[in-house]
């Protein structure tokens, strides 16, 4: 039970911080002043599925890895996020 409330943290995580940067409005500001300075980043911030890579492997480096290996961490985040905000309208 423990590794599925660890689990579930991590996702729940994952996604509102994804969810928060790459389609909030309160970031709008900040991802378009991105997007002028670096295209690449701009992009990064704006794509859910791109951020939620990185971002996976940011939280289980800092948090906990959910399968033992970081990148792994990163591809499943970003299939997770990818799964859940396909299924919503934001």
């Amino acid at each position: 039970m423990e590794h599925f409330t660890n689990f579930i943290i991590w996702a729940f995580t994952l996604l509102g911080l994804t969810m928060i940067v790459t389609v909030s409005g309160i970031t709008t500001p900040i991802r378009n002043k991105v997007a002028q300075l670096n295209l690449f980043l701009g992009e990064l911030l704006s794509c859910p599925m791109c951020f939620s890579f990185w971002a996976a492997m940011i939280i289980s480096y800092f948090y906990q890895s959910i399968t033992g290996n970081i990148f792994f961490d990163g591809v499943l985040g970003s299939g997770l996020v990818w799964y859940l905000s396909s299924k919503s309208r934001y």
